[in-house]
């Protein structure tokens, strides 16, 4: 779960820069928050049509899958709206509603971004139209990702280990309660090519980077695609 919703927030140096983005880093917590309604009542029937996911296309799903994606939909607005407001007053449900779904977006979303809109990270972009980067795939997702507060053992069982995200992107098919083992040995192995291995050591100092990152793309002039191949 990556944020792509332009031209609201401004999150690589590649995007078009508006003059409203020198203030995401004050109001993109409270857009953080909404995208789950977003995704319920918007955005995953939008790109059910377009077959497009963050400018990426996806295939048609089967009728099958359709079906079960609709289902899934309606389901979810039985249990989580229709049969509330049947039983209890309308301001209350509509209001634990906003409360759950605005706290799901908040640690959501600010858990991946600590991994990724960084000061430290980089942006990769595809070079011309091969629609693909000059790194390789493991290198990519080493130099792209960030690791936050690994010494934190609540944090780490509250995430899933998703403080993890190097080790998550590198061996998706790992039980995350092994990352705090394989950590030490993917950054000696980065150590030893030369690839750059990033951890903030704290929550703290993560959210700060991401706050200065927002800060910085909020007044950063645009850089073609063409010219930024592996760094902001």
């Amino acid at each position: 779960m990556d944020v792509d919703i332009e031209p609201y927030l401004r999150l690589a140096p590649t995007q078009p820069l508006l003059r409203f983005h020198k203030y995401q880093y004050i109001y993109i917590w409270f857009i953080y928050g909404l995208l789950p309604a977003n995704w319920h009542f918007y955005a995953d029937y939008r790109d059910l049509v377009n077959s497009d996911i963050g400018g990426t296309p996806i295939p048609r799903p089967s009728k099958l899958v359709l079906a079960a994606t609709l289902f899934g939909k309606l389901f979810f607005y039985g249990w989580s709206l229709i049969l509330p407001l049947i039983l209890y007053p309308t301001l209350p449900v509509l209001g634990l509603y906003l409360l759950t779904t605005f706290t799901l977006g908040t640690v959501l979303t600010t858990t991946f971004q600590l991994a990724h809109c960084l000061e430290e990270t980089e942006v990769h972009v595809a070079t011309h139209d091969s629609n693909s980067v000059e790194a390789g795939w493991a290198e990519h997702q080493v130099r792209t990702t960030a690791n936050f507060a690994p010494g934190n053992r609540f944090l780490t069982w509250y995430l899933g280990g998703l403080n993890y995200q190097i080790e998550h992107h590198l061996f998706p098919k790992v039980c995350h309660v092994h990352y705090p083992a394989i950590s030490p040995i993917v950054e000696a192995t980065c150590k030893e090519f030369g690839i750059p291995y990033q951890i903030h050591p704290t929550f703290r100092d993560a959210l700060a980077s991401h706050v200065r990152w927002l800060y910085r793309m909020g007044r950063l002039e645009s850089v073609p695609a063409t010219e930024l191949v592996s760094s902001a």
